[in-house]
C-alpha cells in the first residue's frame, strides 16, 4: 500500500509538469473483446464485447514521458455459461483512470494503464447488482502516432472486481484486448 501511494503521489507531481503545447488534455474511445472467469458459487466462463471512453488531464517530461490522470467510463455485453446454459450479463463501470507513456522519438509509444471504478453496476438476466470501489484493472498497451494530435493504440487490460449485495457475491476477473483513438489537445 505504502509503494501505491508513493507512486500516486510521484505521477501527481509529474501530470503538472507541461507535456507540451497540444497535449494538455486528451479524450479517446475504445472497443474490444473480453474474456475471464465469473465465481459466485463456483468458476463459470464470462466473455463478451466492451467499449468506452477515457480523458486525461497531461503532464510530463518533454521527448521521455508522459503522465496523464483522468476519468473513465465502461459499458460491456458478456454472456455467462453456467450449467451449459448462456445468461446475459450487462455491466457498466466508471471511476478513475491513469497512464504513463514513453514518449519515444519514433512514432510508436508503449504505455501502461490503470485505474479504480467510483462504481460497477451488473445485470444478470434482470437481476440488478452495483458496488463501489470494487473493481481494478490494470495493462499494457501501445499507442502510434497517425497526425501529431491523434493515436491509435491497442492494448491488453486485466480487471478484478467483486459485486455483492449484502447476500450475494460474485468475483469477476476478466482479461481484454481493446483497440481505440485519442485525441490530445
Amino acid at each position: 500500500m505504502k509503494l501505491l501511494v508513493k507512486i500516486l503521489v510521484i505521477l501527481t507531481i509529474i501530470v503538472f509538469i507541461p507535456a507540451s503545447s497540444y497535449a494538455i488534455i486528451d479524450f479517446g474511445v475504445y472497443g474490444g473483446y473480453a474474456w475471464g472467469d465469473f465465481e459466485p458459487n463456483g468458476t463459470y466462463d464470462i466473455d463478451g464485447s466492451e467499449y468506452g471512453f477515457i480523458g486525461h488531464f497531461n503532464g510530463g517530461v518533454p521527448l521521455l514521458i508522459s503522465v496523464g490522470v483522468g476519468l473513465f467510463w465502461q459499458s460491456a455485453s458478456h454472456t455467462v455459461e453456467i450449467d451449459s446454459k448462456d445468461y446475459d450479463a450487462d455491466r457498466e463501470s466508471y471511476g478513475f483512470d491513469a497512464y504513463a507513456q514513453l514518449e519515444l522519438p519514433i512514432v510508436i509509444h508503449p504505455y501502461i494503464r490503470g485505474g479504480i471504478a467510483i462504481k460497477e453496476e451488473l445485470d444478470l438476466e434482470g437481476s440488478k447488482f452495483d458496488d463501489k470501489f470494487n473493481q481494478i484493472y490494470y495493462g499494457i498497451g501501445v499507442a502510434m502516432t497517425v497526425f501529431p494530435m491523434i493515436q491509435v493504440f491497442g492494448e491488453w487490460i486485466h480487471t478484478e472486481s467483486t459485486i455483492e449485495d449484502g447476500e450475494y457475491e460474485a468475483d469477476i476477473n476478466t482479461d481484454a484486448l481493446h483497440v481505440g483513438a485519442r485525441v490530445s489537445i
